[in-house]
């Protein structure tokens, strides 16, 4: 959008009032936005960490004729395009488009779930939970970021962390709604319920979110330049690899419990939301570490975590020790996520104006990750377990070894640095 002299003049106010030191910090009216933006997250990275129950019960019942690795692509469709939807709906909510997003975005989610019910055969899945639902959360997951931060000083992070953590709260309720439910009702049903709880959540973003100011620019959809810069490269191999190995437990956790006889049936579907619910509490925990040792230190800390555990899965064969993974895995790799983008502003980027832009850069080899990881875990899975499980501990490990590379370049070699 062009900006005249007139148009700057006349918005100078209003982003004075919304930057400046006399900006209202808080209140009813903000936490009523961080609500919707929690719910937002519920029903888009919520349905992500649910996938693993619906993985299970397509490989068991409603397409046997597909193999892990192909069931596994509805999943990381819909996770691919959640974040690389964010470089084009970074630009669209920059033009002051919040109903917009949050309109389709509802409508799409809802609407992809409602036809999911529907679906017979694994293309009817591929459009509507991969593709439809896929394009309603990306929809969904900018507002719920950009919204928060016009509207709080000190207490920023919190109302950031407290939204984000809907969306583990949404891989819980989920993941066993769909358990509990589908034996029960039946597959169709049991999703249309998901749809109508989709819904009733919606209706909060829907009538009261309200953006503080409209940015003074729109953020390009793509930059080179952050490409020709080394760590910035180094930092997005991390990321690319480590979001590669970060969802296949997620995917493929409670098949494995089955196989193994760890777990019965009954129980079994628990282990997801357990993944869940480690990565609710790991990520309000650590996060709020991050804030005094420095988030870079704790994003390494839960990579190497997250390798070590993906190796040591390979021993697991108790209940109590799958328990134990997927409380700590879900607590490591929760926080991965929530500090890998926030590793940006402290290393990464030369100035705050674009930080918007290279967060957005980000999302592509972490979507790309997402993408192929989880699919690529099913092709090993079908043979052999250990497989899975030291693909998850490599890839993981390689992610480690760039993110030290990367402070090693930009903050020297003492450990005990805060960065």
């Amino acid at each position: 959008m062009e900006t005249t002299p007139q148009n700057a003049k006349a918005n100078a106010p209003a982003m004075e009032e919304a930057r400046g030191p006399a900006m209202k910090d808080g209140g009813l009216f903000a936490w009523l936005q961080c609500a919707g933006a929690f719910l937002m997250f519920f029903n888009s990275w919520g349905l992500v960490n649910s996938f693993g129950a619906f993985q299970t019960f397509y490989e068991q019942n409603l397409l046997t004729r597909q193999s892990p690795s192909q069931i596994a692509w509805i999943g990381s469709l819909q996770a691919f395009l959640f974040i690389i939807g964010g470089t084009v709906a970074g630009p669209l909510y920059d033009h002051g488009r919040l109903q917009t997003l949050v309109r389709s975005g509802s409508f799409l989610v809802v609407f992809g779930m409602m036809m999911t019910s529907l679906g017979t055969k694994y293309w009817h899945l591929i459009l509507a939970q991969g593709l439809t639902v896929g394009i309603g959360s990306a929809a969904l997951f900018v507002p719920s970021i950009a919204l928060l931060p016009p509207y709080f000083i000190k207490r920023r992070a919190l109302a950031t962390g407290t939204a984000v953590t809907g969306s583990n709260l949404g891989g819980v309720v989920y993941a066993i709604m769909f358990s509990k439910l589908q034996p029960r009702i039946g597959f169709p049903w049991t999703t249309r319920v998901m749809g109508f709880v989709m819904l009733a959540t919606l209706s909060l973003p829907l009538t009261s979110l309200r953006m503080r100011f409209k940015p003074a620019t729109a953020r390009k959809v793509f930059d080179p330049k952050p490409w020709t810069e080394l760590p910035f490269a180094i930092f997005a191999f991390a990321c690319f690899v480590g979001f590669s190995g970060l969802y296949v437990p997620y995917f493929y956790i409670e098949s494995f419990v089955l196989q193994k006889n760890i777990f019965s049936v009954r129980v079994a579907f628990y282990v997801v939301p357990i993944l869940n619910a480690g990565a609710f509490i790991g990520r309000l925990l650590l996060s709020f570490l991050a804030d005094y040792a420095g988030p870079v230190n704790i994003l390494l800390i839960s990579a190497f975590a997250c390798a070590v555990l993906g190796y040591v899965w390979a021993a697991i064969t108790s209940p109590a020790a799958i328990i134990v993974f997927a409380i700590l895995f879900g607590a490591f790799s929760g926080t991965y996520i929530s500090v890998a983008l926030t590793t940006i502003a402290v290393w990464l980027c030369p100035e705050i104006s674009a930080l918007g832009l290279r967060i957005g850069m980000m999302c592509i080899p972490c979507a790309a990750g997402l993408l192929i990881g989880s699919p690529v875990g099913g092709v090993i899975a079908k043979n052999d377990w250990l497989g899975v499980q030291m693909f998850t501990g490599s890839t993981l490990l390689a992610s480690t070894i760039a993110v030290a590379a990367v402070r090693t370049m930009k903050s020297g070699w003492s450990i005990a640095r805060k960065c």
